[in-house]
């Protein structure tokens, strides 16, 4: 099967110094034969993506590497279940091999590796299952195979698991200080370091939420209150989100014990309603997406500046991945359907 890749541009907009005003961001639409929708979630350093595309039998798991298409067959052979089996791939390394999850009879975390599935990870039966979206959506791969994600329990909340498949095991992150109530994994990278949050409560209906990093086995509280979200890159490295006491939304970069703020280009940033960091790459470039009055824009932070692109309403869902070349996957979902591309990012400010 084929994809047909259709370029455009877009100037960069909101930058945030002259020197980011040359930045030009190179839009390449993928379009697979017959489909009517695609979601592409990751990309790696070759630039291959993962996802899933729709056509009239239904989704169908998929990697793209030029213009040609390969089909991810259902998890399980003879699943007759509606709906059930179907792969969504959430990440891909640069061997080519692609982690995601689908439903089975419970929810079922797979990586597909040579032409095959490895033995797969099934979420143990008996925990109360949230919707499949939310409780695996966070799920992150690392070079030698390992996954990581969280598993969302009506009961427990959010549990943490980390492994090589079929080897998957819980990671009991809050066994000790600081986090004490519970803990939500972001991130794995390729030397098997973890990010994340954590909460403790701290009074009847107050909870304190911070940022976590497991390096080499060592747990470290990053200090920072308010924490949202957290990643982290091969050199330790880390983005993520916060909300102060006033209500402002903000993102940070983390490294080597100290903070810098990594502000947005809005005239009134108490005006902003979403920050949302989505990939740290090994070059310390980052990209998300942010709601300002009304429109969502992504953002690509070059290490000292911040460029952004498109304006979409906000009920559109934005997904953005980033790779080590500084390539991005972009995926919008509107109520019209859902488009995806590749961005390249040309001049100063990539």
């Amino acid at each position: 099967m084929r994809a047909r890749l259709i370029s455009a541009f877009i100037i960069a907009g909101g930058v945030a110094s002259h020197a980011a005003a040359a930045t030009r961001f190179d839009l390449t639409q993928i379009t697979i034969n017959g489909s009517t929708g695609v979601d592409v979630r990751a990309i790696n350093t070759a630039g291959t993506v993962t996802g899933r595309y729709t056509d009239s039998a239904g989704p169908h798991g998929f990697i793209l590497s030029g213009d040609v298409v390969t089909v991810l067959p259902p998890t399980r052979a003879g699943c007759k279940t509606a709906g059930h089996c179907i792969p969504f791939p959430t990440a891909i390394i640069g061997s080519g091999a692609v982690a995601g999850y689908s439903i089975e009879s419970v929810p079922t975390v797979f990586l597909w590796r040579n032409g095959a599935y490895v033995p797969k990870f099934a979420v143990p039966a008996g925990n109360g299952a949230c919707a499949v979206q939310d409780q695996l959506n966070s799920l992150a791969l690392g070079n030698d195979g390992e996954v990581a994600f969280n598993y969302c329990d009506r009961a427990a909340g959010a549990l943490p698991f980390a492994g090589i498949p079929p080897h998957v095991k819980q990671v009991d992150i809050c066994a000790a200080p600081p986090c004490g109530n519970g803990s939500a994994i972001d991130t794995v990278n390729n030397r098997r370091g973890l990010a994340g949050i954590f909460y403790h409560a701290i009074s009847s209906g107050s909870r304190y939420f911070g940022g976590f990093t497991v390096v080499n086995g060592n747990l470290k509280d990053i200090g920072l209150s308010g924490v949202n979200q957290l990643l982290i890159n091969d050199y330790n490295e880390a983005v993520g989100t916060y909300s102060n006491s006033s209500g402002l939304v903000s993102a940070f970069v983390y490294s080597n014990g100290s903070y810098s703020n990594l502000d947005m280009p809005v005239p009134d940033p108490y005006a902003l309603s979403y920050i949302d960091v989505q990939a740290i790459n090994n070059k310390g470039r980052v990209v998300g997406v942010y709601q300002y009055k009304q429109a969502s824009r992504v953002f690509y932070y070059n290490g000292s500046t911040v460029s952004t692109f498109g304006k979409y309403p906000v009920e559109d869902k934005l997904h953005v991945a980033l790779n080590s070349e500084n390539a991005m996957a972009l995926s919008v979902t509107a109520s019209t359907g859902q488009t995806s591309y590749i961005v390249r990012c040309h001049g100063a400010g990539c």
